[in-house]
């Protein structure tokens, strides 16, 4: 989920009115749309990997963007936690994030970094996913 229009590549506004509630069970919102967003995260020192999430819901409200660890699950990805670390990933495709506060935080780029490398690209559509080799 992400509150913020700009974060989308492709994008399709809801004309009848959706609703999502949120974790603590009592917080309704407005979903507006839904699209592609397109984001980098390091995979390994200096070495960043393209994600391509599809269906991110564009919600009226929120402040922050969430990842679904429970999508991740239904798209075949291993997720553990460990002593306040966070890894996503999916044989050789990785990333971290680390507990702060209630929460976990993952480094995600709208851009990829200068001077970074490039091995993999990652895209997740409607319970598939494909993992694609792109030269460095």
């Amino acid at each position: 989920m992400t509150p913020f229009g700009s974060d989308f590549l492709s994008y399709a506004k809801f004309v009848e009115s959706r609703t999502i509630i949120l974790g603590d069970g009592s917080t309704c919102l407005n979903i507006i749309g839904k699209g592609t967003v397109e984001r980098w995260v390091e995979t390994a020192p200096h070495v960043y990997c393209q994600l391509i999430l599809q269906d991110v819901l564009h919600v009226d409200g929120i402040k922050w963007r969430f990842l679904s660890i429970g999508q991740f699950d239904d798209k075949g990805f291993t997720i553990v936690l460990s002593n306040s670390k966070l890894t996503i990933s999916k044989g050789k495709f990785a990333f971290n994030g680390f507990k702060t506060g209630p929460l976990y935080t993952c480094s995600i780029y709208a851009d990829k970094p200068l001077g970074a490398h490039s091995l993999n690209s990652v895209m997740f559509s409607d319970f598939k996913t494909i993992v694609s080799q792109l030269s460095p």
